[in-house]
């Protein structure tokens, strides 16, 4: 009687060993191509991308966008609650209309449907007590890149 390959497996620890490290890189690598670097589509971008520097997308637009979550989630009672919100509103005005596209369509997939509501409105319902000019224009600079 001929031999097969899973009998040769099933006799074999080494074998084992290193069906079960194939199995843990096959994992580790299915998780790390599952989380790579978001493309964007350029043509979709007010300047088709021309004013977004080589490499921006990938190495600041998930911190910025977790900042703007982070400084938005902060509640109206502690203590510095306006600091980091005009700080991170301040950042993305500053940006190209390229860059605050790319910022605010993250922002939504990420955040907008677990949070039940979109950049535009979650800048908006903000409570920033006599800082709104930076609120304001945001949200209007938002609105005129057809974010709703």
């Amino acid at each position: 009687m001929k031999k097969t390959a899973f009998d040769f497996v099933k006799s074999n620890p080494i074998a084992w060993i290193a069906l079960f490290f194939a199995g843990v890189f096959g994992i580790y690598y299915l998780g790390r191509k599952s989380n790579a670097t978001q493309e964007y589509d350029v043509r979709n971008l007010p300047n088709s991308g021309q004013t977004v520097p080589v490499g921006w997308a990938e190495r600041e637009a998930s911190g910025l966008v977790d900042d703007m979550h982070n400084a938005l989630s902060i509640f109206w009672y502690e203590i510095k609650w306006t600091g980091p919100k005009i700080l991170v509103m301040t950042r993305w005005y500053t940006l190209t209309d390229d860059q605050v596209t790319i910022l605010g369509n993250l922002y939504n997939s990420r955040y907008g449907e677990k949070d039940g509501v979109s950049i535009v409105e979650a800048v908006e319902k903000q409570s920033m007590g006599f800082s709104d000019d930076i609120q304001n224009k945001l949200a209007k600079r938002l609105r005129a890149l057809n974010f709703k």
